[in-house]
Order: structure tokens, then C-alpha cells, then sequence
């Protein structure tokens, strides 16, 4: 202990220490950090203790995302060979009781699993998730056909019902998955709104929308860790400008947003934001010259010039963002004793 009765951090095989998927485990529980936080806490040091006991996870964690898989190829074929037969209260009750089972199983995944727990419940939830969204829609569209509602009603009443389902889960688990359930699922809600009250612009300008203002929070850090919202809403806001590129402020949207991509990307020194910026550039830069500018010399130098800056940023970014070979090792056994 140190003076101040804090826990000393110390190497080897005590036998007294504390591993740091527990301390870590407890500081999530108390709501000192967060489930990103956390799992980078555990990667800064490197895997604790090397008993047998640390397999146990992993195999829980293999045999959830197997056994998932399987479930979901099951429910496939059940769907393709009887799912026309099926009644529709029948029909919502399948995938009804299929994201409830989903959502029990992750909230049954143990605590003391750290980490690989916190990855199971996510990937569970995040199945439930989906699940809710298919039942959602089953209701409205098969079990409730016969109030009327029209195929935009419709499409609005889903993603507001898998919007509400998957922040709940994001409040319970903050996790990257639950947000971008939730970030895809206000994106949904913002396009089919457009749709039903026939806004100006197309679906895709209420999916820049939300992407930009996910990237917002997580700039100004009122989404933390701000890692992910700026990358989740950086990828939304592309593709919903992507979305319009049919018309010419479309793919003037989409490029004006690939250069804030990428300009942000270079002031954080962050690669994949820079990654997604790039792949986006290639993507729209040679149809927006192709409409622009057909058969001009310059436009070809223009790109030329572009794509050697892009990957000139890159290699810049690259030699700063990893130390070089040979440095100190980092991913080292680490305890804690009491």
C-alpha cells in the first residue's frame, strides 16, 4: 500500500495481487469510467494474469458468437421453407420472443467475465436490436394491416420504436455497438420522416444530418469517449451525403463533407478518420470531375495533385501514430497488489 492507501501496481506472480480486470470491472461498476475507457485501460497494459482460469472467457466468448450464428442460420432457413405459412400474430411472436431470449441472454452474461462479458452482452443486444426492429415491423405491417397505415407511417412508427429499444440499451451498456444501433436507428428516423412529411432534399440529407450532429457531440465531447461518435457520425454523414449525389448540391454536399472528414482527420491525427475520408475521395472525386469538368486536362492534373497530397497526409500521419521498431514493449503482464 502506498501512503495514501492507494493500490500499488506491481509485476510478477504475487500471490496476493489483484488482477486489473477486477479493479477495472469495479471502477465500470461505479461509474468512474466507461466500457471503451475500460477495455483501453486493459489493452494499455497488456493481459493479466496467466492462469488457466483467463480461457474461460475466450470460450465463453467463442462458443456466444458461434452459437449465435447458428440460431440466426436456424431461423433463416425456418423463415425461407415456413414463414409464407405462418399466421401474423405467429409470424410477430417468432421474432417478438427471439429479441426478448436475446436481450435475457445478454443480461445474464456474468460480470466477473470483464471485458469478454461486456462484448458478448453487446453483440447479443446488439441481435436483439435488430430482432426488435423486425418485430416492430411485423406488427405494423402484417398484425395491425388493417388500420391502414401507409408504407411511410409505417417506416416512421419502426425506426421511432428501434430508436427508443436501442438508446435504452446504449443507457444500460455504453458500448460501441448499442451506439451505432442507435446512431443507424436515428438515422432511419430522420429519412423516414423526410419521406412522410415530404421534405425538401432527399432521405439522405436527414442521414447527414444526424451524422453531422453525431460527429458534433462527439467533437465537443458531450458524447465521451469522443473516439467513436466523431467516427460513427463522420461514416453517417458520408454516406447520407453519398445518398445524394444524383443531383449537383448533392455530390457538392458529399464532397464538401469528405474534405471536413479529412481536414478533421489531420487535425486529430486520426487514421481512421483519414481512412474514411480517402476511401470517400476516391469514390466521388472522379464522378464529380467526370460531370464537372469532361474531357479537361487540368481536372485529370487537379486529381493527380489530390491523391499524391492524400497519400503524402497519410505516410505524415502513419510515422507519428507508431512508435518505431524496436521500442520499448508496452504489452506487459501487469498486477495489482493490495
Amino acid at each position: 500500500m502506498t501512503g495514501r492507501g492507494w493500490p500499488t501496481v506491481v509485476r510478477g506472480d504475487d500471490p496476493h495481487a489483484v488482477s486489473l480486470d477486477v479493479l477495472v470491472e469495479g471502477w465500470l461498476e461505479a461509474g468512474l469510467i466507461t466500457a471503451d475507457q475500460a477495455d483501453r485501460m486493459v489493452a494499455a497494459v497488456g493481459r493479466v494474469p496467466t492462469t488457466g482460469h483467463r480461457l474461460a472467457p475466450l470460450a465463453v466468448e467463442a462458443l456466444a458468437y458461434v452459437g449465435g450464428a447458428v440460431v440466426l442460420a436456424g431461423c433463416g432457413l425456418l423463415s425461407a421453407s415456413f414463414w409464407a405459412d405462418l399466421p401474423d400474430v405467429a409470424r410477430f411472436a417468432v421474432v417478438g420472443v427471439a429479441a426478448l431470449l436475446l436481450l435475457l441472454a445478454g443480461a445474464a452474461v456474468p460480470r466477473r467475465l470483464a471485458a469478454a462479458g461486456r462484448r458478448v452482452r453487446s453483440v447479443l443486444w446488439l441481435a436483439s436490436t435488430v430482432a426488435w426492429a423486425g418485430a416492430a415491423a411485423v406488427l405494423l405491417d402484417d398484425v395491425l394491416a388493417s388500420e391502414g397505415l401507409d408504407s411511410a407511417t409505417t417506416a416512421v412508427l419502426v425506426a421511432a420504436a428501434t430508436l427508443t429499444y436501442a438508446a435504452g440499451l446504449w443507457a444500460a451498456l455504453r458500448y460501441g455497438l448499442q451506439q451505432a444501433a442507435t446512431l443507424a436507428a436515428a438515422a432511419a428516423l430522420a429519412a423516414a420522416l423526410a419521406v412522410r412529411l415530404d421534405l425538401p432534399g432527399e432521405p439522405g440529407l436527414g442521414v447527414w444530418i444526424v451524422g453531422a450532429s453525431w460527429f458534433g457531440l462527439g467533437w465537443l465531447r458531450v458524447i465521451t469517449p469522443c473516439e467513436t461518435p466523431i467516427a460513427l457520425g463522420a461514416a453517417a454523414a458520408v454516406v447520407g451525403a453519398m445518398t445524394t449525389a444524383a443531383s449537383d448540391l448533392g455530390m457538392a454536399l458529399t464532397l464538401t463533407t469528405v474534405v471536413a472528414v479529412i481536414a478533421a482527420a489531420v487535425i486529430r491525427r486520426d487514421l481512421v478518420l483519414l481512412g474514411l475520408g480517402t476511401v470517400a475521395a476516391l469514390l466521388n472525386a472522379p464522378a464529380a470531375i467526370g460531370r464537372w469538368f469532361a474531357g479537361s486536362a487540368a481536372a485529370a492534373l487537379v486529381l493527380v495533385i489530390v491523391g499524391c497530397g492524400l497519400v503524402a497526409i497519410a505516410i505524415w500521419m502513419a510515422r507519428r501514430a507508431w512508435p518505431r521498431a524496436g521500442g520499448p514493449d508496452r504489452a506487459r503482464s501487469t498486477t495489482v497488489a493490495p
